[in-house]
């Protein structure tokens, strides 16, 4: 099964980060408004396995010279089921189980996401996705490469966020 890996190095405490992912839904929309525009939960105990959310992504700007934001077309979502979540080894798994990826050609998109202390004050967020199907070989390339550039600027946000709120 074909699978991509995307690393991030992180200026901030892995316990930080780590409660800040598990609290994602909230802060996402926060910092993310021009690509998240709201998460819900749909259905389980929220934040543990089994639960499934509803990401709602905002709609793409027209392009201009001054705007060249795109993100999505406007109602386009994922439902994202949350498998497997391990505390001591900042560890979760997610599988994409409604639109997303599924809704461009993709039959599996499972995303690992890991926070890998490197130092006290320092991590290494380690996203690990595998996937089946897509439609031609360019636009699986091209959805791989979206997707990893999203995971840099998403992480990177969260690193500026947690340090203005927490000093890392």
């Amino acid at each position: 099964m074909p699978t991509f890996e995307c690393e991030v190095e992180l200026d901030v405490a892995t316990a930080a980060v780590w409660q800040a992912l598990k609290e994602q839904d909230t802060i996402f929309p926060q910092i993310l408004p021009e690509s998240i525009s709201s998460v819900e939960h749909l259905s389980g105990f929220e934040g543990q396995p089994g639960s499934v959310r509803l990401i709602m992504f905002s709609p793409r700007k027209k392009k201009s010279f001054f705007s060249r934001s795109k993100v999505a077309v406007e109602g386009t979502f994922v439902k994202e089921k949350l498998v497997t979540l391990y505390d001591p080894g900042y560890t979760a798994t997610s599988e994409e189980v409604e639109g997303g990826h599924l809704a461009q050609g993709f039959s599996k998109w499972v995303s690992t996401t890991r926070v890998i202390p490197i130092g006290p004050d320092r991590c290494r967020l380690n996203f690990a996705t595998y996937y089946e199907g897509g439609r031609k070989k360019s636009e699986v390339e091209k959805a791989v490469q979206k997707a990893k550039e999203g995971i840099v600027k998403a992480y990177k946000e969260l690193e500026e966020y947690l340090k203005s709120t927490c000093n890392g």
